[in-house]
């Protein structure tokens, strides 16, 4: 009976685990960026035999209708097409349409290349793995075949419960194993190393840009895709370099023209003269070439392109947001600085908040590592707060209401401060000699103006605390604490002015 038992289980499990291993999805999304301006969109979708083959079916005839270039590949397809330039892919692609709350595709045009900025945003998303649940009640499969009497039975029953926790076990290892064999990705194939960007894989010296979204899909977790890069008009540059070369050969014909001519005094100085403003118009276009190139151009909202269909965050078409949206100007980071050195601190600050009479918020890096840096004028303190996506993204997470109203999560970071142990709060987080970090759990609303109004603000012991419970009481800390929700929304516009490329993590 007890290798029936085994058998039945072995057999069960192995089935479940070839029909998940069969079905590891890989899904594909390559955008190549041509020299000539075109892009070159292709995507490879390959599923499972567990899903169901008509969604795949209408998405490929989608994909045809649209214009791709369909080709079948085991278990899927691949979906082709090339386009003039970005805009039909911006106006096809949901993701490459984010909110007001961030920058989009930037596209903007020069003479030497055209500089391309995306700062695009993928809420993360919690998906449900099943988990395997054998009964050891399953009629016909842990049923003896045999007449027993109780004692019998309760052995046989505890055979049977061991059972099905392996048969469990071993089905969930293969659910694992299958969910970490999935690939959703997203390429960026570029003719010229990127600037700068978040990629989670760079290869190619720098060319090829990778970013994972599978996380997004299945943990949860925000992912923004961001990437900063020029694609030079190669016969542009090359005419300018021939025309420079060309100048200067003339310049050399000229200035030997007037060594020839030294006696003569007023040819001399001619050919001397035209020598010395072809030698500037030369040094001059490739004093500006270099400076063009070393320092892109800062781009605006009018640089953005938009598809007609995308929504802002409350719905409402995201054109009309932007058009009616003023650019803001960017807030002075040598004064935020200069406040910052003058209380101690080494952070070299990248963005910063509005400047009020409560203090600022900055963000900046300090040993390598990226900080939100809390400036409270009132006390003349300073504290750190380890950068969080979630903060700065605070209001891509809520629940929506039938009357329309969004109950935001509430913002949840660590706050490090340097304080005595004194402190009426130092039972809460840990310390490390002076430095005392917190964990901070701020409920809050959004007033009627989009201001962020902090409510209660609580606690706990550790770093990670399965309850905030503990109220805040050291009124110092209270005070660093509200300047984050107060000021993370003129942070983040300076951010998103500044085109500054963050970290998922």
């Amino acid at each position: 009976m007890r290798k029936k038992l085994r058998l039945l289980g072995i057999f069960s499990v192995m089935t479940v685990f070839c029909l998940i291993i069969s079905g590891c999805a890989n899904i594909q999304a390559d955008f190549t960026f041509n020299k000539d301006g075109s892009i070159t969109s292709q995507h490879i979708i390959e599923i499972s035999s567990m899903i169901d083959k008509d969604n795949l079916e209408t998405q490929k005839a989608a994909d045809s209708k649209n214009g791709y270039e369909v080709k079948e590949i085991s278990n899927g397809y691949t979906a082709t097409k090339t386009v003039a330039s970005i805009h039909p892919i911006v106006g096809g692609t949901p993701v490459f349409n984010p909110n007001e709350y961030f920058n989009g595709v930037q596209v903007h045009k020069g003479l030497l290349y055209d500089y391309y900025s995306f700062d695009l945003f993928k809420k993360g998303e919690k998906a449900d793995i099943p988990k395997a649940n054998y009964q050891t009640n399953i009629p016909g499969f842990f049923s003896p075949d045999v007449t027993m009497n109780i004692w019998q039975y309760m052995d046989y029953r505890r055979q049977a419960e061991e059972q099905t926790r392996q048969m469990n076990q071993m089905a969930d290892q293969a659910t694992k194993a299958a969910v970490d064999s999935m690939k959703i990705n997203i390429t960026f194939n570029l003719p010229y190393s990127v600037d700068d960007s978040n990629a989670d894989i760079k290869t190619n010296d720098n060319k090829t840009l990778t970013w994972d979204l599978k996380p997004a899909f299945l943990n949860n977790q925000d992912i923004s895709i961001q990437a900063k890069f020029k694609i030079y008009h190669e016969n542009t540059i090359i005419a300018l370099l021939i025309s420079g070369i060309f100048l200067l050969i003339i310049a050399v014909v000229l200035f030997v023209l007037g060594l020839i001519k030294w006696q003569d005094h007023k040819k001399r100085n001619l050919f001397l003269s035209l020598t010395a403003i072809l030698l500037i118009i030369v040094a001059g276009s490739a004093a500006w070439c270099k400076r063009s190139i070393d320092n892109p151009p800062q781009l605006t909202m009018a640089d953005r392109i938009v598809s007609e269909t995308a929504k802002d965050s409350d719905g409402k078409p995201l054109l009309d947001t932007l058009r009616n949206t003023q650019e803001i100007p960017l807030n002075s980071l040598d004064t935020a600085q200069k406040t910052l050195f003058s209380k101690g601190s080494n952070a070299e600050i990248t963005a910063v908040s509005s400047t009020d009479e409560d203090g600022f918020l900055a963000l900046g890096t300090l040993d390598s590592k990226l900080y939100f840096i809390i400036y409270d004028a009132k006390d003349g303190s300073t504290a750190l707060v380890p950068y969080n996506p979630n903060v700065l993204n605070y209001r891509e997470h809520f629940i929506s209401f039938n009357d329309g109203k969004k109950h935001y999560d509430p913002m949840i970071f660590l706050l490090q401060v340097s304080e005595k142990n004194n402190s009426k709060d130092k039972i809460l987080g840990v310390w490390d000699g002076a430095r005392h970090t917190i964990p901070i759990y701020v409920v809050f609303k959004l007033g009627d103006d989009g201001r962020v109004i902090p409510g209660m603000i609580t606690s706990g012991q550790g770093l990670k605390p399965s309850h905030y419970q503990a109220a805040l009481q050291e009124p110092k800390n209270v005070e660093l604490v509200n300047i984050v929700p107060t000021h993370i929304n003129s942070l983040r516009a300076d951010i998103k002015g500044r085109n500054i490329i963050l970290p998922n993590k």
